[in-house]
C-alpha cells in the first residue's frame, strides 16, 4: 500500500489502520489524511495524478504557503508576489 503526496511540505493521504476509531471525528494525525486500509485501497485504485483533492465539512482553511500550490492562488494575487509586482 503507499502513499499519495499532496504537498512538497510532506501532506499525504495514506492508509492508517491504527487510527481507523479517530478517523472522521478527530485529529490524530501530524498533518496528513488517514484512511482505512480498505478505504486507502478503493482511494487508490479510483483516482490518478493531477485529480484534485477538496476537503470538506471542516472550517480549517487549507494554507497556501503549506507547499499546497501556486494554483491556489487567485492571478492577481500570485501575480502581486511575483516579481513582476
Amino acid at each position: 500500500m503507499g502513499a499519495t503526496l499532496l504537498t512538497r511540505s510532506g501532506e499525504f493521504i495514506h492508509a492508517a489502520p491504527w487510527s481507523v476509531g479517530s478517523q472522521g471525528s478527530a485529529n490524530v494525525s501530524h498533518g496528513c489524511t488517514g484512511l482505512s486500509t480498505e478505504q486507502a485501497a478503493w482511494l487508490y485504485s479510483m483516482t490518478r495524478r493531477g485529480d484534485v483533492v477538496e476537503y470538506t465539512g471542516t472550517d480549517r482553511a487549507m494554507t497556501l504557503d503549506n507547499g499546497f500550490g501556486d494554483w491556489n492562488r487567485g492571478w492577481a494575487e500570485y501575480r502581486a508576489g511575483s516579481a513582476l509586482g
